[in-house]
């Protein structure tokens, strides 16, 4: 059995090495060594000086140690390049538009901005007009029927960036005027003109609606969920040229909106799906005013107090590696203190257990008479507990000057429910704080929604709800959120463990939440505070669990089992491998699912995060062979366009070929930014060892693709810059062998080159 990604690197310090010995190639010696480590970085220029000293049968000796280890991986390009040349257009095929800036009136209520058109032929033209209200206009005409998609495209991208810019803009403006995130702008699509019915049809496919009418919030009238695949899909496909490159750029800017969440049209959708006799999952409801202003204003009295004290914990987040930033009221049902821990009058001074006892004094009426039977009705449960109760802060510094903005995007594994309840005015706009990513839309940063929360209200979700926290850093203060928990078995201190720590990820930025000993819950959420605000963000955080079902083999989760979506499937079976409890409870879990099978399921439903932990099974040898050709089929039948579906000359299938057509499709379809970065990495692996098995062309493509699939990354946050300066490094030296001079006018008419000075 394979030991996935880190034999992978083992064998590219090998490559490497073997690459620094025999050829003294210096810009590979610095591919990539900082994903090795800086142990293995440090043994690799030891290893190098010692070749310099003169050790030359060492040399050879570690040459024919790498060929055969690569040998023995069974290497070979798991792509067919043909098709992949085929289906991406060269530098030649460019689609030039030509743009124009400027302020135009047109009529009384309308101006327009900004003008786009393709230079040849003038096929397709667009406008982008201003409305009153800070509404916009996206017009697109054709003078010819026959008008082909990539056309339209090339046109309509120009028009989103504008908009977005002019978005910004507005954004950037009320915050320095004080007033927040306060702005609201809508963009509208309008198609003039007949065009032809399988471009038509097309455009639907994608995202654009036909006619177009208003079809959600957030600014952009297109269906994001079906927009952003198609929109990586072509940044992959036309990788190098100015669609592809505009295309990143787009998705750039796509990913830093901040969109508010519609509570409205949620919980309608939620009201036609609700069965009455059943526990309920995929809850997400808005609770106005869960805490009264007076509440708040003591409980935030007692919380400056602590900070200034510093008693936040400070430990480092498992998440992220930052100061927690966090303070615990209540464990497994009880408060952190004996109620008797009480001031002892005027002038003494308090202790933390005494701020603590007042907090809880302050927040448990509101917290039991009020929130708990609501969340009980919500969920259709009687036996709903709360668990946790702990409070969170954004936006403030610890001693070392850190300062946490939020969290990855991850799901609450240690309870059946959770409500945050944010304590200031940060989310009031909808464009900070906490967020969701809805799951059917992926898992793209650009399909984040904000909830819009006023002070003293919160949100409850179910376990089964992806969420994080942003803060958007220009606004420079900090949030606070009360956070409220509910479990059904006595929980030690939470932890937040990567989600895919037991697949062995190397970047996971999306996490699940674990408790010691405690359940899970299946929302993936995150918090996200905008730091423009000037102040920090506190939010109390409260987490349920659940009782009902505690006959089934004493199961300290008895939500996961059952699962009736393809959501539900993998937070099973990730819950079976991730949680631990002191007193090995967690094996009556583990031992009750099947991971594989779970994992298998869920992805033949589309789930992304399956697809990739059974991409990264594949990879660990874990897959049985006999399982890789129905895995390829799974995947062709959900995407017309995955290079990696392709056999080669061999005609068989392999592990590498299935974890890669894996990978692609989560990292395309769904967005993943984890998926992106495997799928990059197992590139460069492929361009290292062997590289005599590539031709150059072929090199140039996977150098190229690996640099799309990185800078896709960073473009939604995840920190792949380092990756993307080694690629750098490889690419100059390929470069060099070719005889071209860097810098020089060749080195900049690289394709790889081009979408590396994107991510710059």
């Amino acid at each position: 059995m394979r030991n996935g990604r880190a034999l992978r690197w083992s064998a590219v310090a090998l490559a490497l090495l073997s690459n620094i010995l025999c050829n003294d190639n210096n810009h590979a010696a610095s591919a990539f060594s900082v994903n090795l480590g800086r142990q293995q970085h440090l043994q690799l220029m030891a290893s190098r000086q010692e070749v310099s000293l003169g050790n030359r049968i060492h040399a050879r000796n570690l040459c024919l140690c790498c060929n055969q280890r690569a040998a023995s991986l069974q290497l070979q390009p798991a792509v067919d390049f043909a098709a992949l040349e085929t289906a991406t257009l060269l530098p030649e095929a460019e689609i030039k538009v030509h743009e124009s800036h400027g302020q135009q009136k047109i009529g009384e209520n309308s101006s327009l901005i900004f003008s786009a058109r393709t230079v040849e032929d003038d096929v397709c033209e667009g406008y982008l007009l201003q409305k009153l209200d800070n509404n916009f206009e996206v017009h697109i005409s054709y003078s010819n029927v026959n008008v082909d998609v990539d056309q339209f495209i090339a046109v309509f991208h120009k028009l989103i960036l504008q908009y977005i810019s002019v978005e910004y803009e507005l954004y950037e403006k009320k915050c320095i005027d004080g007033s927040g995130a306060n702005y609201s702008s809508r963009l509208r699509v309008v198609l003039d003109g007949t065009m032809d019915a399988g471009l038509s049809k097309h455009l639907e496919r994608i995202g654009f609606p036909l006619p177009s009418e208003p079809q959600q919030r957030g600014g952009l009238e297109i269906n994001r969920a079906k927009y952003i695949p198609f929109l990586n899909e072509y940044a992959f496909r036309h990788g190098g040229t100015e669609q592809g490159n505009t295309s990143l750029l787009a998705l750039k800017m796509l990913s830093q909106r901040r969109v508010s969440f519609d509570f409205s049209a949620h919980e309608i959708q939620q009201d036609s799906i609700y069965q009455s006799e059943r526990r309920r999952n995929n809850v997400i409801s808005h609770q106005k005013q869960i805490l009264p202003s007076f509440a708040i204003d003591e409980l935030m009295d007692v919380v400056e107090d602590i900070k200034s004290r510093q008693w936040l914990s400070t430990n480092p987040d498992s998440v992220d590696g930052l100061p927690s930033l966090h303070l615990h009221l209540t464990t497994n049902g009880k408060p952190l203190f004996e109620q008797t821990e009480h001031g002892d009058g005027d002038g003494a001074a308090i202790t933390f257990p005494q701020s603590i006892t007042k907090m809880v004094d302050i927040l448990n009426p509101h917290l039991y008479d009020n929130l708990l039977p609501s969340v009980r009705k919500l969920t259709n449960s009687s036996t709903v507990e709360i668990s946790d109760v702990f409070i969170r802060n954004y936006g403030d510094q610890d001693e070392s000057g850190t300062t946490r903005y939020g969290l990855s995007a991850h799901y609450d594994v240690t309870a059946y429910a959770t409500c945050a309840i944010t304590l200031d005015s940060t989310a009031s706009t909808g464009r900070n704080g906490l967020y969701t990513i809805l799951p059917t839309s992926g898992s793209h940063a650009a399909l984040r929604k904000f909830f819009p929360l006023e002070r003293g209200d919160g949100v409850v979700h179910t376990y089964d709800v992806l969420h994080g926290v942003d803060v958007d850093p220009k606004l420079n203060r900090s949030r606070t959120s009360l956070m409220w928990c509910t479990h059904m078995v006595r929980t030690i201190w939470p932890i937040e463990v990567p989600f895919a720590s037991c697949v062995s990820f190397l970047y996971p930025p999306v996490f699940l939440n674990l408790s010691v000993s405690d359940s899970i819950i299946d929302v993936l959420h995150g918090v996200d505070v905008d730091p423009k605000l000037n102040r920090s963000r506190t939010s109390l955080i409260v987490w349920f669990t659940d009782g009902k079902d505690e006959d089934q083999g004493g199961v300290n989760q008895p939500w996961l089992l059952n699962p009736t979506d393809a959501n539900g499937e993998f937070i099973l079976g990730l819950a079976s491998e991730s949680a631990v409890e002191e007193d090995e409870s967690h094996m009556l879990l583990k031992n009750a699912v099947d991971q594989y099978s779970l994992y298998l399921s869920s992805a033949t439903r589309g789930n992304v995060f399956a697809m990739t932990s059974l991409a990264q099974m594949c990879d660990d040898g874990i897959v049985p062979e006999s399982q890789y050709e129905n895995i390829l089929n799974i995947l062709a039948s959900r995407d017309d366009f995955n290079p990696f579906l392709s056999l080669d000359g061999s005609n068989r299938c392999s592990w590498n070929k299935v974890a890669n057509a894996l990978w692609y499709h989560a990292a395309i379809q769904g967005g993943y930014s984890v998926a992106q970065v495997s799928l990059a990495d197992e590139l460069m692996l492929q361009y290292m060892i062997p590289k005599d098995i590539l031709n150059p062309v072929e090199q140039e493509n996977t150098l190229l693709m690996a640099s799309v699939l990185f800078t896709m990354a960073l473009v939604q946050g995840y920190d792949s810059k380092e990756s993307l300066d080694r690629l750098m490094d490889v690419e100059c030296d390929r470069l060099n062998t070719m005889g071209v001079t860097v810098p020089s006018e060749d080195y900049f008419a690289s394709r790889v080159v081009q979408v590396l000075l994107m991510s710059m």
